[in-house]
């Protein structure tokens, strides 16, 4: 299994927090964690059943103790406290966790940065709704003629959707018209169904062809996801050339196997060699692969 202790010690402060936010291992976090359940329960009792047991009895007293007033004022004072407890107090308090959390996130960063660094991280924080896991990619280049060759790829994902409500997603695809595309589908299943396969020039972006899908709500993830993404394209690129593969929202792990066998790939991405990356990588954030043709002194 995973251990998330296991990451590079080398990644960015920006990563840390985020990765930190998204798997509650920042004491930040872990206190947040305890005090929603300190305001949730008693114990190991949930606030709703007092709520429930005040009702009850509350109903019970107004019933025995008609002809008591003070008893009758008493057992009133329980129902409405029970109905309060049940229906309006727990989101009261959710609603005052929520405030308080973001009003109190820039001053629990362990690092005495400028207010506007804070303020940037906050809003990185706060502002994921979606993020993805466990992507999966592959990617075959091949000949093409003496001066192209054909790059595959073939991207898979889970979405996670980390919040108590559904948020909408797009799945989409963006392309220079200088890496020749040639061909690209993005497709969601599982809970969520969508498929596109035509590519369009951007009607914002010159010299970007664009496939876009309808867009769907993604349900809260419980404990594992259920909305998994495809994205494959094939692309006409020089024989010494290299591709940058983008990460369009938040991604934890990612896989990488590429397969050349003509050709030499720079580092750790060798012929038929698959590569793990445990860290976390954020919105805008890239991974390179490059190629060249492979001679006979490459061999030796």
């Amino acid at each position: 299994m995973f251990n998330p202790d296991e990451l590079k010690e080398n990644i960015t402060l920006e990563q840390s927090l985020i990765w930190n936010s998204l798997t509650e291992k920042s004491k930040a976090g872990q206190m947040l964690y305890r005090e929603n359940r300190f305001v949730y329960r008693t114990g190991r009792i949930p606030a709703f059943v007092f709520g429930i047991a005040f009702v009850v009895l509350g109903g019970i007293g107004l019933l025995i103790f008609k002809e008591e007033k003070i008893l009758e004022a008493i057992s009133e004072a329980f129902l409405v406290a029970g109905i309060l407890c049940v229906s309006v107090d727990p989101f009261l308090k959710r609603q005052l966790l929520r405030e308080v959390d973001q009003e109190l996130f820039v001053h629990m960063i362990g690092y005495d940065l400028p207010l506007p660094i804070k303020e940037r991280i906050k809003k990185i924080v706060f502002g994921i709704k979606l993020y993805a896991v466990d992507k999966r990619i592959t990617c075959t280049i091949s000949s093409k003629d003496e001066n192209y060759v054909l790059v595959k790829v073939t991207e898979t994902y889970d979405l996670v959707n980390p919040t108590p409500i559904d948020q909408k997603y797009i799945a989409w695809a963006a392309f220079e018209k200088v890496e020749n595309p040639q061909y690209c589908r993005v497709r969601g299943s599982g809970k969520i169904t969508c498929q596109a396969d035509t590519l369009k020039e951007s009607s914002e972006d010159l010299g970007i062809l664009k496939v876009t899908a309808d867009e769907v709500s993604i349900p809260p993830t419980l404990d594992e996801s259920n909305c998994h993404f495809l994205k494959e394209y094939e692309l006409i690129l020089p024989k010494e050339h290299y591709l940058n593969l983008y990460q369009i929202i938040p991604v934890i792990r990612i896989w990488i196997y590429v397969n050349a066998p003509n050709f030499t790939i720079q580092s750790t991405c060798q012929d038929r060699y698959e590569n793990v990356y445990p860290d976390l990588f954020m919105s805008g954030e890239q991974l390179t692969i490059r190629w060249k043709p492979t001679t006979t002194d490459n061999a030796k």
